[in-house]
């Protein structure tokens, strides 16, 4: 990334343009697969009987360097309660494993309005932080029918509410038919503290 970024300063300061940079393959199919409209069942939500309905869209990257999406969870339906916003990262003309950074907004409640216009985010310049803290980014690689991306307990580690180090892990699948998530906390030990039973996924159908 700082290579990239070093080349298009100079050729800046030379008064040429910087070649348009391009989404590999991998990447390129990862995102189309992730775009899409996805909901629930009434037990596949985080709070018993609410369904979750998921927005995932292609949004305007900050940079030349990047591809973005935005992703958009709602309690019962498409006009329900927020539950989660996250921004989707990438690095372009990178191959598998395909590195993900999550971001939130400072501000959420504006960034509903990517789904209408992908430009906002850009066009506003509203500040992000992680999602997490360094260590949490997601990778992909292909599977069966799709892509299938892990976050790593071992660099995933977070402080909990009471001060507590945490490591947190999930796995995302994604497919034509579904996207698939499990999540699960461990103490520093390795102690499992919270999470799907099993490591079983839940799955949001894909509605469109």
């Amino acid at each position: 990334m700082r290579h990239s970024i070093v080349v298009v300063a100079l050729l800046l300061g030379l008064g040429l343009t910087p070649p348009t940079l391009a989404d590999t393959d991998d990447l390129r199919e990862l995102a189309a697969l992730l775009v899409g409209d996805y909901f629930s069942a009434a037990t596949g939500g985080v709070r018993e009987g609410r369904p979750i309905y998921l927005r995932i869209r292609s949004i305007e990257a900050p940079s030349d360097a990047h591809s973005a999406l935005y992703a958009e969870m709602r309690h019962d339906g498409v006009d329900g309660e927020i539950y989660r916003q996250r921004v989707y990262l990438f690095e372009r003309q990178q191959t598998a494993p395909l590195r993900m950074q999550a971001l939130v907004f400072e501000d959420q409640q504006p960034a509903v309005g990517l789904i209408a216009d992908p430009a906002l985010w850009v066009r506003l310049g509203w500040k992000t932080q992680l999602a997490l803290v360094e260590g949490c980014d997601t990778y992909w690689v292909r599977a069966p029918g799709g892509f299938v991306g892990k976050v790593d307990p071992k660099t995933c580690l977070i402080i909990g509410k009471r001060g507590d180090q945490r490591r947190i892990a999930s796995t995302t699948l994604i497919t034509r038919e579904f996207i698939g998530q499990s999540e699960s906390g461990y103490d520093i030990d390795g102690a499992r503290l919270f999470g799907n039973a099993g490591d079983e996924l839940y799955i949001w159908p894909r509605v469109q």
